[in-house]
């Protein structure tokens, strides 16, 4: 009896951690698909309001100067011609090496996109 009532308390246990772990994991993929989704939906052109609807607020913001790696510059080549304002999103955990990122001009006109990833 003593044995059947600890494998029913890991058997319980593993339970929730498999079910708290899919929470985790459908938390993230709702998140990613945001940026994703507005990635393919929003034609160059659009305002900032209308990502700002699709993707949510941005992880940050920069002035366009920023490279991806935030503490690092870009480099004059990399920089996006008439880009004031450069939206980006993130995953949430740090060791997924993807981003998006979304160029505005002066009027809060999307001028350029790209998503970023290592892999």
């Amino acid at each position: 009896m003593v044995i059947f009532e600890m494998m029913k308390k890991r058997i319980f246990l593993s339970l929730v951690i498999v079910f708290i772990l899919i929470i985790v994991l459908a938390i993230l993929i709702i998140k990613l698909q945001k940026p994703s989704k507005a990635m393919h939906k929003l034609p160059l052109g659009s305002t900032y309001d209308e990502l700002i609807a699709i993707a949510g607020t941005p992880d940050y913001v920069t002035d366009g100067t920023v490279g991806v790696e935030i503490k690092f510059e870009k480099s004059e080549t990399q920089l996006i011609p008439d880009c004031v304002k450069e939206a980006w999103y993130q995953y949430p955990i740090s060791f997924v090496p993807s981003k998006y990122s979304f160029c505005f001009d002066k009027n809060d006109t999307l001028i350029h996109k790209y998503h970023w990833s290592s892999w």
